[in-house]
Parts: C-alpha cells; sequence; structure tokens
C-alpha cells in the first residue's frame, strides 16, 4: 500500500541502506511520473516492476497453455467455468489449474464436471473474507479484500449477495 507520501524516507534508506537485506514494497497503480515510481526507476540499488492483473481474455490462454503443457484439452464450456472461478491472482490461478491438473491425471480432455468438482471460486472466497473482516470490524483488512475484488472485476452486486448470505448464516 506505499504511495508517494514515502518516497522522500525510501530514497534516504536506499541511499544509506541498514544491511544487506531483500526490501519489497508493494504500491498500487502508479503513474510512472510520480515520485515513488521515479525515484525506483532511477535509483541504481531499486527497481519498479509493474504487475498486471489478469484479464479475462488473459485468463483463457491462461489455462488452455498450461493444460495443453500437461497433454490436456479443455471444453468450451470448462474453460468458461473455468475461467469465470478464477480472479486476477495469478498465484491463485496457477495453484487451481496445477490441482485441476492433478484431478485429471490419465485423462485427456477437461470437461464441466472436472471443473465442478475441483475448482474453487475465488470471488466467492474473496468475499467471505471481506465479510469476515466487516464482521470483525478490520477496516484495514476488509479495505484490502474489496481492493482484490474491484480488482479481479467481481461486481458489486455478487459482493452484496454474498455478504446478505453471509450475515444471515
Amino acid at each position: 500500500g506505499a504511495g508517494n507520501d514515502l518516497a522522500e524516507l525510501l530514497e534516504s534508506f536506499l541511499d544509506d541502506p541498514k544491511g544487506d537485506a531483500l526490501v519489497v514494497i508493494e504500491a498500487g497503480d502508479l503513474a510512472k511520473t510520480g515520485s515513488l515510481r521515479k525515484l525506483f526507476d532511477d535509483h541504481k540499488s531499486a527497481a519498479a516492476i509493474q504487475c498486471y492483473p489478469d484479464s479475462v481474455r488473459d485468463l483463457d490462454d491462461v489455462v488452455r497453455d498450461a493444460l495443453r503443457a500437461e497433454g490436456l484439452s479443455i471444453t468450451p464450456d470448462a474453460l468458461e467455468d473455468t475461467v469465470a472461478r478464477l480472479g486476477s491472482d495469478r498465484g491463485v490461478t496457477r495453484r487451481e489449474i496445477e490441482k485441476l491438473v492433478l484431478y485429471m491425471h490419465g485423462q485427456k480432455q477437461v470437461s464441466l464436471e472436472d471443473v465442478r468438482a475441483v475448482m474453487g471460486d475465488e470471488a466467492e472466497a474473496r468475499s467471505e473474507s471481506a465479510c469476515d473482516a466487516a464482521g470483525s470490524g478490520d477496516l484495514a483488512k476488509l479495505d484490502r479484500e474489496l481492493e482484490r475484488l474491484w480488482a479481479s472485476d467481481t461486481q458489486p452486486a455478487q459482493v452484496l449477495r454474498s455478504a446478505m448470505s453471509h450475515f444471515q448464516k
């Protein structure tokens, strides 16, 4: 959650680091002209690495390529359902695909039934996590979880339905 307001502090740290530890700073969407981004782009001991969330089109390719590498194909309806269950977090996507590949051992084509048998729904899990944070009053966690939901293009109505169900239980 770092922002431009930390640029001066981080510059003094980069100019005179204490020890030899690797320090990773995570920030949101920073403009190329922003002071923090400029500091990390220009400093000899730092780097700025942009990470873009996966789009639905990207996820189609990620799923197909990962399955093809394991000798698997996927039906169109199964691919559509798989992509609908994934969000923008590439790590979660990879783990879910690995789980599916393991489940498909010895098979050749992934069907809709296979996807539904083994894959979770990231948006649903994040909605639950956001509801837990709201219920416990952890506003920082709630903000993080909602940010992840919006970044993965989860619809607000889906979050509200999930919240209503969560709190009714």
